[in-house]
């Protein structure tokens, strides 16, 4: 028993490791898939707000009266800063005050080589994480646009991901060891040739 756990042994390592490669890959794009696709409606959000803005509509428009609570809520919400990066309108607070993103992240939208624009995920505190996109405006007003939503169920679809390729892992591991344990027992009791 022990020869023929050393000889399917042997020959099973390369496949683990392609398997471990292939599943490892599998769950990265997946993930990447799931996290930049969080961006979208706050892409759309902040380029339509900043167009708007650049038109000539009133900042104030953007202003809600009812704001967000980003810790609870999966709602998106908008913030419009000036130039200094005070908040000049917006739809969602954080713990009742006004969020502050961080000036870093603004001035990385206006930096060269960003497109006009500066999409990440942003966690103001623990377990509050967003995926924010800022967006530079210059003309009649200048300053910034930042669109965001709470990543929680697109981290709670990542982890869910994670756990079905961990298990498909294991199982394809397992599988392609008995595999070769099979073919060992077979070729020791002569029902397949050595080769």
């Amino acid at each position: 028993m022990k020869n023929i756990f050393y000889r399917s042994f042997v020959p099973w390592i390369p496949w683990a490791v392609g398997l471990t490669l292939l599943f490892g890959a599998m769950y990265g794009i997946s993930q990447q898939v799931l996290r930049q696709s969080a961006n979208d409606p706050q892409i759309q959000i902040a380029e339509d707000t900043a167009a708007a803005i650049n038109a000539g509509e009133p900042v104030t428009v953007f202003n809600s009266q009812t704001k967000t609570d980003i810790a609870t809520s999966l709602s998106p919400y908008l913030v419009i800063y000036n130039a200094s990066g005070v908040v000049v309108a917006s739809t969602a607070l954080l713990n009742g005050a006004p969020l502050a993103v961080p000036q870093g992240v603004l001035q990385s939208a206006s930096a060269s080589g960003s497109n006009g624009e500066n999409r990440l995920t942003w966690q103001p505190q623990p377990g509050v994480r967003s995926a924010i996109v800022v967006i530079p405006v210059k003309g009649v007003f200048n300053g910034f646009v930042v669109a965001g939503r709470s990543l929680r169920e697109t981290e709670n679809r990542e982890d869910h991901i994670g756990l079905i390729a961990l298990a498909a892992w294991f199982v394809s591991l397992a599988a392609m060891f008995g595999t070769f344990a099979v073919i060992e027992i077979l070729k020791k009791k002569r029902m397949l040739p050595e080769y």
